[in-house]
């Protein structure tokens, strides 16, 4: 999961990332609020990471941008239990700052491990997250592991523009240039829409934003 730590202790930083990198997580961090916003607008995570007071002081604007993710999950480092709209909550009270890493850890592992389990429905297509299976209008459909990989990262972002890097990151698990994600990704895709019975001409379910990446959408209700 592409997971980002907004905090501004360094020291706390680089002790939390490795651990969370060595479970296989993608971590971004910033020490400040406009870091924080830029990494929220250009690749927006799966999971954040963030002190409680340090949202209240400072990040109106960032706290702003999060509540548009319905449904993004926060670790929140305080104690108490306030929520806000749109947005998912798990806290971890003041503690030993070791300590207080590994409850971090753990939970992360909770809320990426609940994620694994999820099944996703857009429209007639089904993500079965824990069987790696994808049907679609009661068809099953065989996908490879990087094709699956590749749906289930739309899946999880439905309705949202997942830049060439963003996929290119999350599903082949490193970094490239622009045009090799584009041309590696044009070959996938078209093979995903073929699959699945797809009309790239229509847009159906899978639309690509030139210039920035594919979105899977939801299909228009017929009248």
């Amino acid at each position: 999961m592409k997971i980002l730590i907004v905090n501004p202790n360094e020291v706390f930083l680089s002790a939390l990332s490795p651990l969370l990198e060595k479970d296989g997580h993608n971590v971004s961090v910033a020490c400040d609020m406009t870091a924080a916003l830029q990494a929220l607008e250009q690749s927006p995570p799966g999971l954040v990471v963030i002190e409680r007071s340090y949202l209240e002081q400072e990040g109106a604007p960032f706290f702003a941008k999060l509540s548009q993710h319905d449904g993004l999950p926060i670790i929140l480092l305080t104690s108490g239990s306030q929520a806000g709209e749109g947005v998912k909550f798990t806290y971890v009270p003041k503690q030993h700052e070791l300590e207080r890493i590994e409850a971090i850890v753990a939970r992360v592992k909770e809320a990426t491990s609940d994620r694994g389990s999820e099944t996703l429905r857009v429209g007639d297509l089904i993500v079965d997250m824990a069987r790696k299976q994808v049907t679609f209008g009661n068809r099953r459909i065989k996908l490879p592991p990087i094709q699956f990989r590749l749906l289930r990262h739309l899946a999880l972002n439905v309705g949202r523009v997942v830049e060439y890097q963003e996929l290119l990151q999350e599903v082949w698990g490193y970094q490239g240039e622009d045009s090799e994600a584009r041309e590696l990704l044009k070959v996938h895709i078209r093979q995903v829409r073929r699959k699945l019975g797809w009309d790239a001409a229509k847009a159906e379910y899978l639309q690509a934003v030139r210039g920035f990446g594919y979105m899977l959408v939801e299909p228009e209700e017929t009248e």
